[in-house]
């Protein structure tokens, strides 16, 4: 799923570079989720706010994370899959939900 935040809300974008783009509602909830976790980041001028769902092959979120949520640590995937360690889940067949693929540092 591509999307963009426009004032809060999810607007879904055309993809033109031959990725698949996925309308299912569970993804677009699931990607709003993470939309509204980068929200509460706490924004830097060093590095991206970006939100992270984690669920399982029926849906249930498991974990989720925002940029900077833990001390000591940036990146909000990082942060959703030290949260899931703790519940010692089988990570095959999760799908993870990122507002930012790759990370990047800003300059």
């Amino acid at each position: 799923l591509r999307a963009m935040a426009t004032s809060g809300t999810l607007k879904e974008e055309k993809a033109t570079d031959g990725l698949r783009v996925s309308t299912k509602s569970e993804d677009v909830e699931n990607m709003h989720r993470a939309l509204q976790l980068a929200w509460q980041s706490n924004p830097v001028k060093s590095a991206y706010c970006v939100g992270c769902v984690i669920v399982d092959n029926k849906g249930q979120v498991l974990s989720d994370g925002y940029s900077r949520e833990i001390e000591g640590n940036t990146h909000a995937e990082e942060c959703a899959l030290l949260k899931l360690a703790k519940l010692q889940t089988n990570l095959r067949g999760l799908k993870m939900y990122t507002t930012m693929e790759p990370c990047t540092k800003r300059t």
